[in-house]
């Protein structure tokens, strides 16, 4: 027999009490909103649930009394539920909007100080569906007429790739195995392989004698249930000489979102949504309601008081942020929570920001921020801004400020326009610009240089550029500043790798050198022309290798032809004052485009040409090649 099937056999055996009718619910419900508003629900004292639940202090009769008014709220709820046939929780469509009255209010953001605080809060959101959050909506600057990311990660911050190097072994990530690659002077011995079984590897990190392996996998989180959900694993390594060795594994609940490395502490990020599926049951159950997380296979829950809760949050998702100090202390994992959607992330040198997005009336983001310092995510500030961050690359910081664009509509035309953003560090806005080119559908914005630049998906020119150095009163601007799909080569210089067609329909791979100011072309070269050029530098800057001190550039490519493929890693030697020129190039001939190059790496004097199951290794300075590895 289905659940619902058991709740229309309660229905139909129990005999509901008069004042639980469908006419005496909202009267219930408004008075017992209104007795408890502002209030934290503490938990009972004695019982079984003292060894369960974190408490600050014992109950006091009057909190017990109000605690038993609330499960009767809730009860209520739930039968008004059986008799109008509408669900109160969320099962991943749109659900019926039920007016239970005045909500329940509370402060603009909550961090409880035990899981029994925590139970209430969620119950709340069950039974009304989250708070207006339109009294957050703070708009301080004019936006009547005024009116991404940064072209280099903020210092301090690291990025991730599938190809990492500690100045003598290369870790390379290929076909869900990591393969450690001893050197030494060009010669190459494939020297470890290792094999996570049921995890998929998606990220990699190498800092402070540490490599962080990021993996997607799956995890049982309840004993009562016997469903699994989505999670992450970071496993640290120590590396030298001898290779990876393993010293800790972090599991994390939840979609992956991010991960960022920052002066050797780990920051990972993941959505979890287990418990939008099924009603809150019980309060001793920590599962169904605490988020969990594991260390070393250890289960932990998440603190009560590391748990921050938006006056908006309008769902019971959570946002996970987990901290690990990899070089110090890696078994040390400190873990917040925001309860809420996160559906975008962004992290500077000592502030991640959480943007989630809800509705409400009308469409609006919740940006929460934490102070991040020695593998700690600390709880900062939130706020909230109207409409809908555009994409992952719509965001920024500046002089500890963050900005976003966001997409709104107008709720009496529903003419759709582009709100930049910038909040200060307690997340207050401290300027805007809004009804930014109303009626044009603006793909992204991109944050460089003091400036927003909003893109449309069809145009590489921006259609508007916003200057925000002024916070209090941006204003439009003819300065076009650096585009983000070029990476920076040197002081005032952009590189961008593109596929260029030539007159004879050929196609080749291109190089052009821009002055950053005002992104005119100083430089370009183009190789021979193919019948199929392909390049994963086309869509991955992580793909072309840049050396500004000595003014190298290499990128792998391949071709197709009726031979098979032809597979190249070419590297230039750039100078302002003549351009590119060739210092070498490895060029091979392959039935299929299986070994095709990926990366590039300098190691002393040895360039390395690294693919799926082929490196080569040659002198940087004649190109001249040393060894082969096959794996």
């Amino acid at each position: 027999m289905t659940f619902d099937e058991k709740l229309s056999m309660l229905a139909e055996e129990i005999e509901i009490p008069s004042e639980l009718e469908p006419e005496n619910i909202a009267k219930l419900l408004k008075t017992a909103g209104a007795d408890n508003s502002g209030r934290n629900i503490e938990m009972t004292a004695g019982g079984a649930a003292d060894t369960k639940i974190k408490k600050t202090q014992a109950a006091s009769v009057k909190n017990k009394r109000k605690h038993i008014a609330m499960r009767s709220v809730a009860v209520a709820a739930a039968c008004l539920a059986l008799v109008t046939g509408v669900w109160l929780y969320r099962d991943g469509t749109d659900e019926e909007s039920i007016d239970f009255g005045e909500p329940i209010s509370y402060a603009d953001v909550k961090q409880p100080e035990s899981y029994g605080d925590l139970y209430g809060y969620i119950r709340d959101i069950y039974l009304n569906g989250g708070e207006d959050p339109s009294a957050a909506f703070v708009v301080s600057a004019p936006t009547d007429k005024t009116a991404g990311r940064f072209t280099e990660l903020p210092d301090g911050v690291s990025s991730s790739d599938i190809i990492k190097t500690d100045g003598s072994n290369i870790y390379y990530l290929s076909g869900g195995v990591l393969n450690v690659i001893k050197t030494a002077d060009g010669s190459m011995e494939a020297f470890q392989k290792i094999e996570n079984e049921g995890k998929s590897p998606v990220d990699m990190f190498i800092s402070a004698g540490r490599l962080v392996l990021i993996s997607e996998s799956r995890i049982k989180v309840s004993d009562s249930s016997a469903d699994d959900v989505p999670c992450i694993v970071a496993d640290i390594y120590s590396i030298g000489e001898d290779g990876a060795s393993p010293i800790s594994t972090v599991t994390q609940p939840g979609s992956y979102t991010s991960a960022r490395m920052v002066d050797g502490s780990l920051y990972m990020v993941t959505a979890y949504t287990k418990y939008q599926h099924k009603p809150l049951e019980s309060e001793e159950d920590l599962d169904n309601f605490v988020p969990v997380y594991y260390v070393n296979g250890e289960k932990r829950h998440v603190s009560a008081e590391d748990i921050v809760i938006p006056s908006n949050a309008g769902n019971t998702d959570y946002t996970l942020i987990s901290g690990i100090n990899c070089a110090d202390s890696p078994e040390e994992v400190s873990v917040s929570a925001v309860l809420g959607t996160g559906d975008y992330v962004y992290c500077s040198a000592d502030r991640l920001y959480v943007a989630g997005t809800g509705f409400k009336d009308t469409a609006y983001t919740v940006v929460t921020s934490f102070a991040l310092e020695n593998g700690t995510a600390v709880y900062r500030a939130s706020g909230a801004v109207e409409g809908t961050v555009i994409s992952p690359t719509s965001m920024g910081s500046r002089n500890g400020s963050f900005m976003l664009a966001a997409s709104t509509r107008d709720s009496k035309t529903g003419e759709v326009s582009t709100a930049v953003y910038i909040l200060n560090d307690n997340m207050i806005v401290s300027g805007s610009a809004g009804k930014l080119l109303p009626g044009t559908t603006v793909s992204d914005v991109r944050f460089a240089e003091g400036c927003a630049a909003l893109y449309s998906a069809d145009s590489d020119e921006p259609l508007m550029v916003i200057d925000l150095t002024n916070e209090a009163a941006p204003v439009q601007t003819d300065k076009v500043p650096a585009d983000t799909s070029k990476i920076e080569f040197g002081s005032g210089r952009l590189l961008s790798a593109e596929k260029a067609v030539n007159d004879d329909d050929s196609e080749s791979l291109k190089l052009t050198v821009y002055n950053a100011a005002d992104l005119s072309p100083v430089h370009e070269i183009s190789t021979e022309g193919f019948a199929d050029c392909n390049s994963e530098a086309f869509t991955n800057p992580n793909a072309i290798l840049t050396d500004s001190e000595n003014g190298l550039v290499g990128v792998p490519y391949y071709c197709h032809d009726e031979f098979g493929t032809r597979v190249l890693y070419t590297v230039w030697s750039y100078d302002d004052s003549i351009g590119f020129t060739q210092i070498g190039q490895l060029e091979y001939a392959d039935l299929d485009d299986s070994l095709v190059f990926r990366r590039g790496v300098i190691i002393g004097n040895t360039f390395y040409a690294i693919g799926d199951g082929r490196v080569v290794s040659a002198e940087a300075s004649t190109f001249k090649v040393i060894d082969t590895l096959l794996f």
